[in-house]
């Protein structure tokens, strides 16, 4: 059996930290683009961006100044721009109400987020309606519904109208999001 490569990436935290250098972070995107199934765009995308880095790193070893300088200007001129490129490849693959990116607290701390804005604003406009184990009223109580014993009883229940997703925090503070369409499960976080 052949396994297939996801289409969207959930929120699993950080891939890159530490480091803003774009000879750090282009190989560490590449290698987050590996998992992910690319349109045929951004697979030619990937594969440039690849093929310029290699390139560089090899002009990096070279013992001729003049080879040495090409890859410095790269590093310099277009490799932060690469990274911006991979930033949005791996964007546009992340799990709804997710994003690939650095962290609010730590500019340097890259990976694969939830964006609490994106979910509260899901909340909000109804895409998203909202479990919660401990009763506790907060600022996602308007999707909360009461009376089911577990998310998938409670997707049947639902009017179907806009709502696309159901989550599920527990009274540890797990936070699980389920597809309401086929009650899989989208992303959890422990």
């Amino acid at each position: 059996m052949r396994h297939r490569k996801p289409s969207f990436h959930g929120p699993t935290g950080t891939v890159s930290h530490g480091t803003l250098r774009s000879e750090d972070l282009l190989p560490a995107f590449l290698s987050e683009c590996e998992d992910l199934r690319l349109t045929k765009s951004e697979r030619n995308q990937v594969r440039s961006i690849s093929a310029a880095v290699a390139k560089a790193e090899r002009q990096n070893e070279s013992l001729r100044a003049t080879t040495q300088e090409k890859a410095e200007r790269y590093w310099q001129e277009d490799a932060s721009e690469d990274c911006n490129t991979l930033q949005d490849i791996l964007s546009n693959h992340a799990a709804p109400f997710c994003y690939f990116g650095n962290t609010e607290g730590d500019g340097s701390d890259f990976g694969w987020w939830v964006s609490r804005e994106c979910l509260e604003m899901g909340v909000y406009d109804g895409e998203v309606l909202l479990e919660s184990s401990n009763g506790s009223k907060d600022a996602y109580s308007c999707g909360r519904i009461r009376g089911a014993e577990s998310a998938k009883e409670a997707m049947r229940e639902v009017p179907a109208r806009n709502v696309r997703y159901w989550m599920v925090i527990n009274d540890h503070g797990n936070v699980t999001l389920y597809d309401r369409r086929n009650g899989r499960e989208v992303w959890g976080i422990v």
